[in-house]
């Protein structure tokens, strides 16, 4: 998954901006380390967002550059199971549909590799975007519902 600009948007007056990236990307961490020292989405999210050496980010920049969300698909080696993880979006930028972008981003992409199984673990707040998208709840502990979407064998 190579990094790139891969959409501008204009949502209510305001252009945004999503991009890919990895951990090879010399801008990575620059991009990545208000997310990653967020009290605030680690709090929300019941754990701190942190980066894996299998995962790909996806970020959305505001007008300015400066990254408001981001979210993630970890695809390990060999292996046919695609997790989305550690989606989180600004609170003073919600209601814009930003969370359902980075998730069609992020599933168009996982539909075209070879796995067979999408999974996401995720809070209240977003677990009617995984039911829209196709996705099925096979579990609850506290605050979080597993997901799970089976792909078409191509």
């Amino acid at each position: 998954m190579e990094s790139n600009i891969i959409e501008e948007r204009q949502i209510k007056g305001k252009h945004f901006t999503l991009i890919r990236r990895t951990r090879k990307d010399p801008d990575f961490y620059c991009l990545m380390g208000r997310f990653f020292g967020s009290e605030t989405a680690a709090k929300a999210l019941g754990r701190p967002i942190s980066d894996g050496e299998h995962r790909c980010w996806w970020l959305i920049l505001d007008a300015a550059q400066h990254p408001i969300a981001c979210g993630s698909l970890e695809k390990k080696t060999n292996s046919s199971v695609a997790e989305l993880k550690s989606t989180w979006v600004e609170p003073e930028q919600r209601g814009q549909g930003l969370y359902n972008w980075l998730f069609a981003a992020r599933l168009q992409v996982a539909e075209q590799l070879t796995i067979k199984k999408i999974t996401s673990t995720t809070t209240e707040m977003s677990k009617h975007t995984h039911e829209r998208y196709g996705f099925r709840c096979v579990g609850r502990r506290g605050k979080y519902y597993t997901y799970w979407k089976e792909l078409p064998r191509k």
